[in-house]
C-alpha cells in the first residue's frame, strides 16, 4: 500500500514539474512566468491528492495487516486467530500470523520482519508486558497503527503513541463473576461448608506472574466473593507461569495433600485449561466425576475463557463455570478499531461498536456459563 502511495505521489510530482517545463521551452512565442498564488495553488492540490490517498486507504484491497500470537498452542488465543482472520477477510483485508512460540525476541523480530514488508497495521498478542515499548516504538517510528490483544500494557505505554491501543476482555469483570457464583453456591448449597468452620476455604491458581490478566482475575475473585458477605479463608495460591493443565494439576495435587481436601471449598483458576488441570487432581480423589454435585463428591472449580473443553466439563457437571470470553467480539472489536483508524476515524465506542475507555482501551465483557446455561454458549 505505502509503496502505491509513493507511485501516485511521483506522478503528480511529475505532472507538475512537465506543466512547468512546457511552460518555459514554448519557443518564440512570448510566456508569462506561472505566480506565486499559481504555485501555491499547484502544491495544495497535490498535498490535498496526497491526503484523500491516505484517508481512502482501508477501502482498498491491499490493506495488510500483520498479527503476532504469543503461542500458537494456547486454545484460547488460537481461536481469537480465527475469528479475527474471519473478520479481516471480510472486510479485504489481507493479515498474515506468526507465532511468538512464547518466545520475546522472536516476536519482536516478527514484528520487524512486517514493517519491513509495508504493513499497515500490528496486531500483537505479546507476550512480556515489558517488551511493550519496544513494539510501540517501532510501529510509531513507521507511523503504523497497533492494537494489543488481550494483554494491556501500561497506561505509560499507551500514552507514547497516539495510534496504538489495547483491546481486552475485562479481567476484573471475569474474576468477580467467579468470585460471586461461589459465594452465593457456599451461601445457599447445603453441605458447601465441607468441614463446618463457617468458613470458604478457596485455592487460586494464577496465571504468569505479573500479567496484568492474572493479576486482576485473581484480586478480583477474591473481593468478588467476600462481596457477598462470606467469610474467605485463601487456604492456597501460586503462579503457573505456562498456564498449563500440567503446571494446575501439580499444584492441586500437592494442595490436596498439605491442606487436606475435606478444606478446600472451591478452586479459582486465571483459565480453563488451568481449571481442567484441577480437576483431574480432584478425580484421582473421587472428586467431579460427573456423577454428583452434592458436595461430599464435588468442589466448584471455576475457570475463565469458555474453551470448548470447559464447556463439556460444564455440561458434564464436572467444573462449575467458567467466565466466557466471546472471540468473535474480540476479533470484529480489533478489525474495527484498526479500520476506523485506517479511514481517519477516531476510535470511539461509537465508531467501533464495543466499549472504548480513556480513548485506549477496548473492553469486551464477560459472561459467566454455568451448569444450568452453558448450552446457550456452546
Amino acid at each position: 500500500m505505502k509503496k502505491n502511495l509513493l507511485k501516485k505521489i511521483s506522478v503528480i510530482v511529475a505532472m507538475v514539474l512537465l506543466t512547468a517545463g512546457f511552460t518555459s521551452c514554448g519557443g518564440a512565442s512570448k510566456t508569462e512566468e506561472p505566480s506565486n498564488s499559481d504555485t501555491a495553488q499547484t502544491a495544495d492540490e497535490t498535498a490535498e491528492a496526497v491526503d484523500d490517498e491516505k484517508e481512502n486507504t482501508a477501502s482498498t484491497e491491499d490493506v495488510f495487516i500483520g498479527a503476532t500470537l504469543y503461542n500458537y498452542s494456547d486454545t484460547m488465543e488460537a481461536l481469537n486467530r480465527d475469528q479475527i482472520i474471519k473478520k479481516a477477510e471480510e472486510e479485504g483485508f489481507e493479515i498474515e500470523w506468526t507465532d511468538g512460540a512464547n518466545d520475546q525476541a522472536l516476536q519482536i523480530n516478527q514484528v520487524d520482519a512486517f514493517l519491513a514488508q509495508g504493513a499497515n497495521a500490528i496486531i500483537c498478542n505479546i507476550i512480556d508486558y515489558t517488551a511493550a515499548s519496544s513494539v510501540i516504538e517501532k510501529c510509531a517510528a513507521e507511523d503504523v497503527p497497533l492494537v494489543f490483544m488481550n494483554h494491556e500494557p501500561s497506561k505509560e505505554d499507551l500514552d507514547s503513541y497516539d495510534k496504538v491501543w489495547s483491546e481486552s476482555c475485562d479481567s476484573k469483570q471475569a474474576g468477580e463473576l467467579c468470585g460471586q457464583s461461589l459465594g452465593e453456591y457456599f451461601k445457599t448449597v447445603e453441605g458447601a461448608d465441607r468441614n463446618g468452620d463457617g468458613e470458604c476455604g478457596y485455592v487460586i491458581l494464577q496465571g504468569k506472574s505479573g500479567n496484568t490478566d492474572a493479576t486482576y482475575r485473581t484480586q478480583y475473585a477474591t473481593s468478588g466473593l467476600e462481596g457477598t458477605g462470606v467469610k474467605a479463608n485463601l487456604i492456597a495460591t501460586d503462579f503457573c507461569p505456562d498456564w498449563t493443565k500440567v503446571e494446575a494439576y501439580d499444584k492441586m495435587m500437592s494442595w490436596i495433600s498439605s491442606a487436606g481436601i475435606e478444606n478446600i471449598d472451591g478452586v479459582f483458576a486465571n483459565n480453563d485449561t488451568m481449571a481442567l488441570g484441577a480437576i483431574e487432581a480432584l478425580q484421582t480423589h473421587g472428586y467431579n466425576t460427573g456423577e454428583s454435585t452434592d458436595p461430599s463428591q464435588y468442589i466448584p472449580v471455576y475457570g475463565v475463557d469458555g474453551i470448548m473443553e470447559a464447556k463439556e466439563a460444564i455440561q458434564q457437571k464436572k467444573m462449575h463455570a467458567t467466565a466466557i470470553s466471546p472471540n468473535a467480539d474480540i476479533a470484529i472489536s480489533i478489525v474495527n478499531c484498526l479500520k476506523a483508524n485506517l479511514n481517519g476515524e477516531e476510535v470511539t465506542t461509537d465508531n467501533i461498536g464495543y466499549r472504548v475507555e480513556d480513548e485506549k482501551y477496548i473492553y469486551i465483557d464477560y459472561v459467566l456459563g454455568t451448569q444450568e446455561n452453558i448450552t446457550e454458549y456452546q
